[in-house]
């Protein structure tokens, strides 16, 4: 999986751009305070202008604060207290965006309801892109959950059914039988492949078909991102697992 190093751009942000291929954006970010996505309707790295968009903030203001930004009036419509959020950079942290209804929803994996949300009142701006950036004395590594998803020549489970079979048996011992036009992808901590199959609409928001191993077998459960795990059902529990597979739609591929 690949990772995206940005610099310490101080207080003028620099964002480097990425399609928007989802309802949900989702990251992985080590840094220890000061983290941007700006959600645009270009991609302003070829386009060159400073148009109205949304900056989304975490872990700002002091390391404390996170909020979101109606970047043309410059006026801070959301702002939150979220001491640690970032937890020092000592490691990664799972975020989430989801663009649903006319909100925006900011989320971190593994709690159950965003810690940020906002509906614009003027309805919300159409936007395409989304850039990521660091600042005011921070660096920061990126991990993007639609990273593989761009890539078609790759050796991700994305790829083949060649590909998927190798990163199955890399991470069990025996291979899952499977076919066309499901697939099994296998997957964590809250991320999603290209093209899952949707469960149905949950408490936090829309789940996902998933399976995982449990007592030398596999069950067949639901994944829901906001939780960043599977939960599948043993012994009249739902029980969390935070390493699983996800049924896509692989008619399409």
């Amino acid at each position: 999986m690949s990772v995206f190093h940005t610099e310490d751009c101080g207080d003028g942000r620099h964002y480097h751009f990425r399609r928007i291929q989802t309802t949900a954006i989702r990251f992985r970010v080590k840094a220890e305070h000061d983290v941007a996505i700006c959600l645009s309707p270009v991609n302003e790295e070829e386009d060159g202008t400073d148009r109205d968009a949304y900056e989304v903030f975490i872990g700002c203001w002091g390391g404390d604060e996170s909020g979101i930004r109606r970047r043309g009036s410059g006026e801070d419509v959301v702002k939150v207290h979220t001491p640690g959020i970032l937890e020092g950079g000592e490691d990664y942290q799972a975020f989430w965006i989801k663009i649903k209804h006319g909100m925006i929803k900011v989320g971190k994996s593994g709690r159950k309801a965003a810690f940020m949300t906002y509906s614009d009142p003027s309805s919300l701006l159409h936007f395409s892109w989304y850039g990521y950036s660091t600042g005011w004395g921070a660096e920061g590594d990126w991990i993007f959950a639609d990273e593989e998803d761009t890539s078609s020549s790759s050796s991700s489970a994305l790829s083949s059914s060649d590909s998927e079979a190798e990163e199955i048996n890399a991470m069990e011992e025996r291979p899952i039988q499977y076919k066309r036009p499901a697939r099994w992808v296998p997957s964590s901590g809250g991320y999603l492949p290209h093209r899952p199959i949707s469960g149905g609409e949950g408490p936090d928001g829309e789940v996902y078909v998933g399976m995982a191993r449990h007592e030398d077998a596999y069950v067949v459960g639901m994944v829901v991102p906001e939780h960043g795990s599977c939960y599948i059902p043993y012994g009249g529990d739902a029980i969390p697992k935070h390493e699983y597979f996800v049924s896509i739609n692989a008619r399409c591929a």
